[in-house]
């Protein structure tokens, strides 16, 4: 299946509502993360989902930017989630990203980067690096 007909997947899953039952509490992941990451940080989210998780990270202080490659789930999670610290964008993460160097402290994915071709890891890598402050985290 492409790039493409993926999107067209997820969007037509999230416009169908059948994710909306993880809308309502943090993943158990994202609880593991939060333990690590320091008060007050700058989080990139890659691939969002239904934003249970953004949204947590952003009540417990964090600023965040969360992404994901359908456009519906991002409508859907702008609607839902209004925190003047918490912003969705539809972005591919296998692309280039639209940051600046070195500015997260955190980079988080919770499955996203799992679904990533072997061959454009490297790629998702160095944007992943590029975009990270030194010493910076990687969470996925």
């Amino acid at each position: 299946m492409s790039i493409p007909d993926q999107q067209v997947m997820w969007d037509r899953k999230f416009h169908a509502g059948e994710h909306d039952r993880y809308r309502e509490g943090i993943s158990d992941f994202a609880r593991f993360a939060m333990e690590q990451i320091p008060d007050e940080s700058k989080i990139l989210e890659l691939g969002c989902g239904v934003g249970a998780d953004a949204a947590a990270f952003a009540d417990a202080g964090h600023d965040v930017i969360s992404t994901d490659f359908s456009g519906e789930v991002i409508l859907q999670n702008r609607t839902r989630f209004l925190r003047s610290n918490l912003a969705f964008e539809q972005m591919d993460i296998a692309s280039e990203y639209p940051f600046e160097a070195g500015q997260f402290d955190v980079v988080f994915s919770h499955l996203a980067l799992h679904c990533i071709a072997p061959s454009l890891m490297p790629s998702v890598m160095a944007e992943v690096r590029r975009v990270l402050k030194p010493n910076g985290l990687l969470i996925f």
